[in-house]
């Protein structure tokens, strides 16, 4: 046991880094993807499948966190402390990867790079499945690097259950499928290996009309934004500082650039020496990703999102860093790791900013209500798309949180109508079963006949409450 915890040292000491600069925003407001996959848990896994289908992901992800909060709780924390875990995954088969790839004493340097990535620091303690997809990258890649050497059935049928299980967590992650695709034939081409493709295809046809249903739905037009020339500097900005361009400060757009420039400079210079071709495979998984999103963007239909990606972002440092140490001696080099720990430092600082002004309005607005109103007095909460299941999660036996929800127009709330937990159907036969009640709305406090407004919590924010009372 020393024995292997000598031998890992550097590993256990990153891990404990990542999961302490993780899990200090872990309490941080939640937002409506994250209030999403907590009220889907509800359900069982039946429901959780449909309603599944009628969003835009897979559910391998929401059935696995129902396991999870049926085991440790479903309190936000608990919820939260499921995607650290995946991260922690995810260093461990990116270190074991790096560790084959480029030497232990270089994944022992470069693992750090990723433990304190700020992007994959936020990700960390979001309730969604981005270090999942991490996670079964990492470990996918590496029993497929296993599986082309020693060429035995296990590892090809580990390597099938993991790209399986990444399909159905995320469609993106057929982009990792696709780059292990170009690994294999450039590696160990064999028509045998190319088998498991095809298995992977029967194993994910009972999900292909949920897929073509979301497709069709997504070609019709969907939220994410139109890619220009702004997403190329955003995805060195949200990697290594975990900041949108354009900058507020224009230092940070000076830290950028010179970390490209830089970079660039290592890179021509390390055209000298001799190349490993593992550099090129880890390459991969950064150019990739985003540059097929792109693709797919402009010719089609918007789908670039760096969270999708998680992976490429998290990795980009810990790629420059290794370019870096392969020519540690040139001055370019030196000044690429020092400020790639800089922006690091700055990257993480912005993680704990937008944890600290990322508050949740319908939250504070409930909160408001449960400190004013000691009485039992139940909550309406009518029509405040995207902050529903914000407002469910905080139901209490004092203030029932019951929303009104006239239009179902994304197939995102269809929960709230299918699960039929806290929605109030019929408004007006609420009000006649009730004297009192508190209504949160988006925008002015409206005018219910028959009724008077007692009282008000107001924050000046978009979403405002009044207390109203049964006219006598």
């Amino acid at each position: 046991m020393l024995n292997l915890l000598k031998q890992y040292k550097f590993l256990i000491l990153a891990t404990i880094i990542f999961v302490a600069l993780s899990t200090v925003g872990i309490s941080r407001s939640i937002w409506f993807d994250e209030s999403y996959s907590m009220y889907l848990t509800k359900g069982n896994f039946s429901q959780i499948t449909e309603m599944t289908a009628l969003d835009v992901h897979p559910p391998l992800y929401y059935w696995l966190l129902k396991i999870w909060a049926f085991i440790f709780g479903d309190s936000v924390t608990s919820f939260r402390s499921f995607s650290v875990l995946a991260g922690v995954f995810a260093i461990i088969g990116i270190y074991l990867l790096l560790k084959r790839w480029f030497s232990e004493k270089n994944a022992n340097f470069l693992i750090f790079f990723l433990a304190i990535n700020p992007f994959f620091l936020f990700y960390a303690t979001e309730t969604r499945m981005y270090t999942l997809i991490f996670a079964l990258m990492a470990f996918s890649t590496l029993i497929l690097d296993i599986a082309l050497e020693k060429k035995t059935f296990k590892y090809w049928f580990f390597y099938f259950v993991l790209i399986t299980l990444g399909l159905y967590s995320h469609y993106f992650f057929g982009v990792v499928i696709a780059i292990q695709f170009i690994y294999l034939l450039k590696h160990n081409f064999s028509w045998k290996n190319l088998l498991v493709y095809p298995a992977l295809a029967v194993a994910y046809l009972p999900w292909v009309p949920a897929l073509i249903s979301q497709v069709t739905e997504v070609g019709h037009g969907f939220w994410i934004e139109p890619v220009n020339f702004e997403t190329v500097l955003q995805f060195f900005s949200w990697s290594l500082i975990y900041f949108e361009y354009p900058f507020e400060s224009p230092f940070y757009l000076v830290l950028i650039i010179s970390v490209i420039i830089l970079a660039i400079a290592t890179a021509i210079f390390s055209m000298k020496k001799p190349k490993d071709r593992e550099v090129g495979n880890l390459g991969m998984f950064i150019l990739f990703p985003p540059l097929i999103l792109v693709i797919i963007s402009v010719f089609y239909v918007p789908v670039y999102v760096p969270r999708y990606i998680i992976y490429a972002l998290a990795l980009l440092p810990v790629f420059l860093a290794l370019i870096a140490k392969m020519n540690i001696k040139n001055i370019f080099s030196k000044m690429l790791i020092v400020a790639l720990v800089v922006c690091a430092g700055f990257g993480i600082y912005n993680i704990y900013y937008t944890a600290s002004y990322n508050d949740n309005q319908v939250v504070n607005i409930i909160e408001g209500i449960n400190k004013k109103d000691r009485e039992v007095t139940p909550i309406i909460v009518n029509n405040v798309s995207p902050n529903y299941y914000d407002a469910v999660l905080n139901d209490t036996e004092r203030h029932h949180v019951l929303v009104y929800q006239k239009e179902f127009y994304w197939g995102s709330i269809m929960p709230i109508k299918s699960y039929n937990l806290n929605y109030l159907e019929d408004f007006e036969q609420f009000k006649a079963e009730n004297d009192e009640f508190w209504l949160l709305v988006e925008g002015d406090i409206p005018t219910i006949k028959g009724f008077e407004t007692t009282d008000y919590v107001d924050f000046e924010l978009n979403f405002n409450a009044a207390k109203y009372t049964k006219a006598p």
